[in-house]
């Protein structure tokens, strides 16, 4: 058994939640016959109530075949502790807004919403912001109120606090979504493949749940994905007839 085939059987195990034993792998000549193969498991699965499918594992190599085709990295370079800043430098993405839009052609490669961008300064930067702008806010309506001789805590006085926050907040909300234009900075928990894979991960899990349900549409369009990046083959190329060795080029 090659190790490209090795690879292939432990991406598929690891993405459905299954274990492939040596001798079940001995009669699987196609993909046809991996996916028939995976759908038995998968109803042994359900049956005993074993753990479900891993999200992660599925994630990883949408993830891993996005990167191959938007920064250009061979699919093994690209390991759950690889860099994701060195993967992003070969896209030669240098300037704020270049690295914004290679982000969100990754998420679209990826078919998935990705943890959006920070601003230079983190998320602290983001709250001083959000704060700040609220007590600035809050602290002029007060000092109007003073001006305008408003007893305290009156009913009048209350009224304009109340509308002193709302108005602060709707203010709040556009200072973040302008300052999101200047955010071109991979968050710290993304700074791995693995962290980004589970970042991503968790916010999909509905989507992710839909996908990896047990229908054989489903598990044929994920092990089709997985066949595909293992082998570095056009998706196309997967069909039911299509023999790991002779057609795939496997092993």
């Amino acid at each position: 058994m090659g190790l490209d085939v090795v690879e292939l059987v432990l991406a598929v195990e690891d993405t459905f939640g299954i274990e492939l034993r040596d001798e079940e792998l001995q009669n699987v000549v196609t993909a046809g016959d991996m996916h028939d193969l995976v759908m038995r498991k998968l109803e042994g699965v359900v049956s005993s109530e074993a753990k479900p499918a891993c999200h992660s594992g599925h994630v990883f190599y949408r993830v891993r075949r996005a990167l191959r085709d938007c920064a250009h990295v061979p699919r093994r370079d690209i390991t759950p502790q690889s860099d994701v800043h060195r993967l992003f430098a070969a896209t030669g993405a240098e300037t704020c807004e270049r690295r914004r839009e290679v982000w969100a052609q990754f998420g679209d490669a990826v078919g998935l919403s990705l943890p959006p961008l920070q601003l230079p300064g983190g998320t602290w930067l983001d709250a001083v912001i959000t704060i700040g702008t609220i007590a600035v806010l809050m602290f002029a309506t007060w000092a109007l109120s003073s001006h305008l001789g408003i007893a305290a805590w009156s009913a009048q006085f209350v009224l304009w606090l109340s509308v002193g926050l709302v108005v602060s907040i709707y203010l709040a909300v556009l200072a973040y979504r302008f300052t999101r234009r200047f955010a071109d900075r991979i968050p710290p928990v993304c700074h791995t493949v693995g962290g980004l894979v589970g970042e991503v991960a968790k916010l999909n899990s509905a989507q992710l749940i839909h996908e990896l349900g047990t229908t054989p549409e489903n598990v044929w369009k994920t092990l089709r994905e997985i066949v595909a990046v293992e082998g570095a083959i056009a998706i196309e190329r997967v069909t039911h007839e299509a023999r790991f060795r002779e057609d795939l080029h496997f092993g």
